[in-house]
């Protein structure tokens, strides 16, 4: 279902670049002041800027949020604490989920406790020069640590729980989720390409 959404979105987007390309071409021909991507200095900027006008941050964090996502329901960490959250109204968790259960919530414990510790205590490795929490490498890292640290957790909680049983399952946990989500990965690159271009056709925006 997801992916459906994402391949209209991405159908959408394609159609509005096109329009945008042919808007340049149109528009600048008719004297108004604006830059057409098809003319020389067009193409050679969009030849030049193919890579950076897509490589921000937004990527990152997206192919890191559907590397831990799908780590995390591969894992069947997701369906453990459903039926947890559930309680006696679904079906019981046997020895090894509830081991396995113990110990993610272990690691989560362990990572809080050290993710407060680097920020909190005096000179706190994490915090800015001026002692500040927001903004400073916590702040700008914690997004990241939390993707890194749901991964290692939903690996723990697999290995345990016994539904990761190879290493082949457990690297193909982490990178199931790119696969699963790639529609959205697509629709980024394509909105990024087209608001690039926007801005380089309407400089004054």
């Amino acid at each position: 279902m997801m992916n459906k959404v994402a391949n209209i979105i991405f159908l959408v987007e394609v159609l509005v670049h096109i329009l945008l390309v042919i808007s340049s071409l149109v528009f600048s021909t008719a004297g108004y002041p604006i830059n057409n991507i098809l003319s020389p200095e067009g193409l050679r900027w969009s030849f030049l800027n193919a890579a950076s006008n897509v490589l921000h941050e937004p990527l990152i964090y997206l192919i890191g949020f559907f590397l831990s996502w799908g780590t995390f329901k591969r894992s069947g960490l997701d369906r453990a604490l459903l039926r947890l959250s559930l309680g006696m109204k679904g079906v019981p968790l046997s020895f090894r989920q509830r081991r396995a259960l113990w110990f993610t919530f272990l690691l989560t414990l362990l990572f809080v406790i050290m993710m407060l510790v680097l920020v909190l205590f005096p000179q706190g490795i994490l915090v800015s020069v001026t002692g500040r929490v927001f903004p400073s490498p916590f702040s700008v890292g914690l997004v990241p640590a939390c993707m890194l640290a749901l991964v290692l957790i939903s690996i723990t909680y697999g290995i345990i729980g016994n539904t990761l049983r190879t290493f082949h399952e457990v690297v193909q946990s982490v990178y199931c989720g790119l696969g699963e989500y790639a529609g959205w990965i697509l629709v980024y690159l394509m909105g990024a390409q087209s608001y690039s271009c926007l801005m380089y056709i309407f400089p004054n925006l």
